[in-house]
């Protein structure tokens, strides 16, 4: 039996962060639309404060805002200003984040007052002006916008301002079920056909992360046939198509397939089952478990029972546990189960040294990298702590720079509706954009 999600939420302010962390990542990795979860972060960073909260930071854009919530964001970036130290930044850039991601519909209820912010600098504003325009726009302009982009980008994979365009564009069309399926199916269909150009492949993601938005469970085929491909943030994408479907129906499929499939779909079936919240769920990741001989993805499956809170999955997992050598596999498993069984209100006489262990997670992954050869050199243990997508959005260049007196941008942002700056008339997209990138594509 899964614990109930009313205890979950309310774990949300949990005295333990760790249990704090993963009641959050329970709701947020689900990309559930709860208004009652904000207001219990709010209450959360309130009571035990910003640098104690919470150990992941991303959630927060995947979390539903209401006039409440937003207006605590507009106060709380307003009493701060402009951040004077790194503490401060932090919690600029996370307030910042879950403004820009609240509704476009609820932003325009205040967007005289938030671009006045002085914390609001040109690239969030902007952000916020282009989803407000966005809702103007009706589907077929919208998908036209899509359409052209593509056939822009198609020889320029770089710029990652267009990228976070074509996002919003994404989530725009999104708020219109039923919106061109056929061609999104037939684009999907002609990329499985295995164009290898790296750049149109770069363009995939967009047309994936629309069919999540859409919830196009026709596309779940076409999808898993593109999964083995070596591109990072393309897998990412799919695992959030797979959760956004997230029927029985899905994991089934995901389950049925799993002793054929390929390494990479098995991962990524262990993780869907963690961040799809269902009976099916545990279920099938359990009976996948006992069957599966490879130790590491028997790790995962498990761990998926436990993200769920699971009761079911506490004897599978303790038993993986006493029954092999500590790895770093496991010691994840360890991790999620002392987390779950203190909100199940499970007990076992391990508990208690287990729950002692876990707080020297960081210092035994390093010991063990250090013996055994890290996967990646550049990794570093020491905040390492489980439970938000497996730290998938954390990397070296996402992290922020010290703190600046002042945020500045060196030139003016041209937008893509801009006029353009040459003179002719034309707007950006229309012009020297298109010459830019046939330039550096032929370069």
């Amino acid at each position: 039996m899964r614990l109930s999600e009313d205890k979950i939420r309310q774990a949300i302010l949990h005295p333990e962060r760790r249990i704090r962390d993963a009641a959050v990542a329970y709701f947020a990795d689900s990309f559930r639309s709860d208004p009652e979860l904000m207001p219990l972060v709010i209450q959360a960073v309130d009571q035990y404060g910003w640098e104690r909260g919470f150990q992941g930071r991303d959630f927060v854009r995947r979390l539903a805002q209401t006039e409440t919530t937003l207006r605590w964001l507009i106060d709380r970036l307003r009493e701060r200003g402009q951040p004077r130290d790194e503490e401060e930044f932090d919690f600029t850039l996370w307030l910042l984040d879950g403004l820009v991601h609240t509704d476009a519909s609820l932003l325009k209820l205040h967007q005289e007052e938030i671009l006045a912010l002085e914390a609001v600098d040109e690239i969030a504003g902007g952000a916020i002006e282009e989803r407000i325009d966005f809702l103007s726009l009706d589907p077929e302009d919208l998908w036209n916008e899509l359409e052209e982009f593509r056939e822009e980008r198609r020889f320029d994979d770089e710029l990652e301002e267009d990228a976070d365009f074509a996002d919003r564009l994404v989530e725009a069309l999104g708020r219109h079920p039923g919106i061109h399926e056929d061609q999104i199916l037939e684009i999907l269909s002609q990329e499985e056909q295995a164009d290898s150009e790296e750049s149109a492949q770069w363009l995939d993601h967009f047309i994936v992360r629309l069919a999540g938005e859409l919830r196009l469970a026709k596309a779940v085929p076409m999808v898993l046939e593109q999964l083995n491909r070596d591109d990072h943030a393309f897998y990412r994408d799919c695992i959030h198509f797979f959760v956004k479907i997230g029927t029985d129906e899905l994991i089934d499929t995901l389950a049925d397939g799993y002793a054929q499939a390929t390494w990479d779909l098995r991962l990524a079936a262990a993780e869907v089952f963690g961040r799809v919240h269902s009976d099916r769920s545990v279920e099938r990741s359990l009976a996948l478990a006992s069957a599966e001989e490879e130790l590491e993805t028997r790790c995962l499956l498990v761990q998926a029972a436990l993200r769920n809170f699971a009761e079911e999955a506490i004897g599978p997992a303790r038993q993986l546990l006493l029954e092999n050598e500590l790895d770093p596999g496991l010691v994840d498993v360890r991790y999620y189960l002392v987390t779950a069984a203190t909100l199940l209100g499970a007990d076992f006489p391990e508990l208690g040294p287990w729950k002692e262990a876990i707080e020297h997670d960081s210092e035994f992954l390093e010991q063990w990298y250090a013996e055994h050869g890290p996967p990646d050199e550049d990794d570093d243990f020491g905040d390492y702590e489980p439970g938000y997508e497996d730290m998938d959005d954390y990397e070296d260049e996402d992290l922020p720079p010290p703190p600046p007196a002042t945020i500045v941008r060196e030139e003016p942002r041209i937008g893509r509706n801009d006029p353009c700056p040459c003179g002719s008339g034309k707007k950006y997209k229309k012009c020297c954009l298109k010459k830019e990138a046939g330039e550096e594509w032929l370069n």
